[in-house]
């Protein structure tokens, strides 16, 4: 049985969502919704569904929906889809406040629907390659993450993610990513958080650089640093995995380095499908055959850590997370 679907937002993560499901031979795009008429009427016309200026007005008519809105707006949309009996499939941060993540999980399980959260870069073949490598047991404990990445230019980014009252900024639209890939491969939950940030971009209050060291449960730590450039830049994005019997090295979108006792190798990044198995291991989520990850817990406590990195900028202090 086909799943029926729709797509929240029609701007870059609702371009990116669209395709996967197109080409799903499990589920069928019945519209895209998007306040923009402009924008949502060229990728329904792209995608050959209905466009609609309202979501509301279609939830009655799909089983499950991508939401792709500016972070400002995810809560409130994954509350109303959840309410309608729909399964979500909801954009990373979740929500820009702890309250509304309360809110959206709650919902959720009232409901009884499934909800994922868009960690995409999981999906990545070298990060998916990585996780099995550190759960083969080949480098011994993971217990520390290294993670700096950079790019160049703001073409790329939409403008919603320059504005404050949106939920921009880099901690919520990319530094999350690099949260939850940290927490991800270290198998832990995380305990304390140390940040500095700056609004760097010209004509922007929100944060476009950072620097987190985390705390994890046991022996974990992280260390991320990322930088938006306002000239043009390659992006990079590098991971290390360090654990007790060698060591992961991930250029992002490139190779995976192996470094152990037996020696090092490297190996291609292969064909990214992140959009399409992300679609995949949501679908198998809602036909019971696999589990909902990552999922609203994961989506709760990365937004939690960084929120604690804005929160520990200001006041120049670790912020616990146990609470």
């Amino acid at each position: 049985m086909s799943v029926r679907y729709g797509i929240i937002g029609a701007g870059k993560a609702g371009i990116l969502h669209a395709p996967a499901v197109m080409e799903s031979p499990r589920a069928t795009l019945a519209w895209i919704a998007d306040p923009d008429a402009r924008r949502g009427e060229a990728l329904a016309a792209q995608s050959s569904a209905r466009y609609l200026a309202d979501y509301r007005q279609g939830l009655a008519d799909v089983d499950a929906v991508s939401i792709c809105v500016p972070h400002a707006q995810l809560a409130e949309s994954a509350i109303a889809a959840a309410q309608a009996g729909v399964h979500v499939l909801l954009e990373k941060p979740m929500a820009v406040t702890l309250a509304d993540a309360d809110r959206v999980l709650s919902a959720a399980q009232k409901a009884g629907i499934t909800l994922m959260v868009g960690f995409v870069h999981r999906f990545r073949p070298e990060a998916k390659r990585a996780f099995e490598i550190i759960a083969s047991g080949a480098i011994g404990q993971p217990h520390l993450v290294t993670d700096r990445s950079s790019a160049g230019g703001l073409a790329g980014w939409p403008r919603w993610v320059q504005q404050a009252n949106a939920g921009g900024g880099l901690l919520l639209y990319s530094g999350v990513h690099r949260i939850d890939r940290a927490r991800w491969l270290l198998g832990r939950d995380i305990t304390s958080v140390y940040g500095s940030t700056a609004a760097l971009l010209p004509d922007s209050d929100v944060d476009s650089s950072y620097a987190a060291m985390l705390a994890f449960d046991g022996i974990g730590r992280a260390v991320l640093t990322n930088q938006q450039h306002t000239v043009d830049a390659i992006p990079m994005w590098e991971t290390e995995i360090h654990g007790t019997d060698g060591m992961i090295r991930m250029h992002t979108g490139q190779s995976l380095e192996v470094i152990t006792r037996e020696g090092a190798r490297r190996e291609a990044a292969g064909q990214d499908r992140r959009f399409h198995e992300q679609l995949d291991a949501f679908l198998n989520a809602i036909g019971g055959t696999g589990p909902a990850e990552p999922s609203g817990r994961d989506g709760r406590q990365v937004l939690a850590a960084a929120l604690a990195v804005a929160e520990s900028n200001k006041s120049s202090a670790p912020v616990s997370l146990s609470r």
